[in-house]
């Protein structure tokens, strides 16, 4: 893959949410230039000066993610909530039964990505890619279902593509707006197979299976931790993730402000070096 080549002087201008990926930049001059919002992803910068230049997140970005987080709620809360709803009542005898179970395993599948805070690579990546392709699956059964008249198989092949997809997204496409919209896809998911636990908890409390009901209500309580946890990552994700990135870059003899390792995102980069 070619590099484009724009060397030059960029001294305090204001240079937000521009593209310098893949550019050649080395001995660039960034000085004191607001850079927020940039991506200089597999950029040549080496010897640049980036000294007093300002990084993080810019308004266009916050607003990106946000949108990606409210039209992830909405696709996949609809798609959840309307399969979870759908298995209630259902019964060993009933032709869904097998679905149902399926569903189950899948959401409770998903839940494991919220384990992953305590484990640490690549242990971490591969929880969150299985509940990543738990998380799809569990999505793209419901809408291949919705959209070809509830037709099992078109359903199947849906949950199978879209959870490679979603698994695979985890692994090829790394930064805030994937990991927004995975978080949240899959608290959403987990907290599906929570509350199918814990209704399926309170009806064997009800008909006075105590030890089952509150083996089933703990893994509830549990499960539900795992929804917050998420929940809370995909918000603190919004809020703090690095909008100036340098992932891969080459960054050898390059300046750089203290404060650019909280303000930026250095993912893989080569040399980086920070002025004291």
């Amino acid at each position: 893959m070619g590099h484009a080549r724009a060397t030059g002087c960029f001294t305090a201008q204001d240079l937000r949410n521009r593209s310098f990926k893949h550019q050649k930049l080395e001995g660039a001059d960034f000085s004191g230039s607001d850079l927020r919002g940039c991506d200089f992803a597999g950029a040549y910068l080496t010897n640049a000066n980036f000294e007093r230049a300002k990084m993080g997140q810019s308004w266009r970005q916050r607003v990106s993610w946000m949108t990606i987080a409210i039209v992830t709620f909405l696709i996949v809360g609809h798609g959840v909530s309307n399969l979870v709803f759908g298995s209630l009542g259902q019964t060993p005898t009933d032709k869904a039964w097998n679905y149902v179970m399926v569903l189950v395993g899948a959401s409770g599948l998903a839940g494991i990505g919220g384990l992953g805070r305590w484990l640490k690579q690549p242990l971490k990546q591969w929880t969150e890619v299985l509940a990543g392709g738990a998380t799809g699956a569990v999505t793209g059964f419901f809408y291949a279902g919705t959209f070809t008249g509830k037709n099992p198989q078109w359903a199947i092949a849906g949950a199978v593509l879209s959870g490679v997809c979603l698994g695979g997204l985890r692994i090829r496409w790394q930064g805030p707006t994937t990991e927004i919209m995975l978080q949240l896809a899959i608290a959403l998911t987990t907290y599906g197979f929570t509350f199918l636990v814990g209704a399926t908890a309170l009806a064997m409390l009800n008909v006075g299976d105590r030890i089952s009901g509150a083996g089933l209500g703990t893994l509830g309580l549990l499960y539900l931790y795992l929804t917050w946890q998420e929940l809370i990552t995909a918000v603190q994700t919004c809020r703090h993730a690095p909008g100036t990135s340098f992932r891969k870059a080459h960054l050898t003899n390059a300046k750089f402000s203290p404060e650019a390792r909280r303000q930026a995102d250095f993912s893989g980069a080569i040399g980086q070096h920070f002025a004291d």
